[in-house]
């Protein structure tokens, strides 16, 4: 199945989760800004060994989804490119999916942050189900910080675009002291 423009998906949202500096570098701080979208919950996370937040719909589970936010920060992000990161992301996509195809959104920067969006559109091998997802990869100084939204039911031009704002505006932040 072949997907012609592939969207990009974003909203704002409020919440801004702050993430210490240890390295004693000119930036004492990050923020990430981003937020948790109104009828929204948190469905599974790990704050311990890694850090992954996933969020869906109130009605719906981690296990049961049509709509997923991903969200995920990898310490050392000086041994990451963004373009090795999303390399390794598509390997293991091709591994889930039969079908696969991938479409560049944007590279660029924020706030004086790097990132790459990309728009992975993948039918799945375990059960031939189609799902979409959105990621947006950010380096900052301490993390590399990772935004993801998925989803498997088609979706109206009006959300599209709210979910295309949502990552758009999903941004890393510096706090000086």
């Amino acid at each position: 199945m072949k997907y012609k423009l592939f969207k990009t998906v974003f909203i704002i949202l409020s919440i801004g989760v702050l993430f210490s500096n240890s390295y004693g570098k000119d930036v004492q701080s990050e923020k990430l800004n981003i937020g948790l979208p109104n009828d929204w919950k948190v469905a599974f996370s790990n704050l311990t060994n890694e850090y992954i937040v996933e969020l869906t719909p109130k009605s719906e589970s981690f296990d049961h989804w049509t709509k997923m936010i991903t969200i995920q920060k990898f310490p050392n992000p000086e041994s990451y490119t963004l373009e090795s990161f999303m390399s390794t992301v598509k390997k293991g996509a091709n591994q889930a999916c039969s079908q696969l195809e991938v479409a560049d959104v944007i590279t660029s920067e924020q706030n004086g942050f790097k990132f790459m969006q990309k728009n992975f559109h993948c039918i799945k091998k375990e059960d031939n189900q189609k799902e979409i997802f959105n990621m947006k990869v950010i380096k900052g100084i301490d993390y590399l910080y990772v935004i993801q939204f998925a989803y498997r039911v088609k979706l109206s031009d009006e959300e599209y675009m709210k979910w295309a704002y949502y990552l758009k505006d999903a941004v890393v932040e510096r706090i000086e002291k």
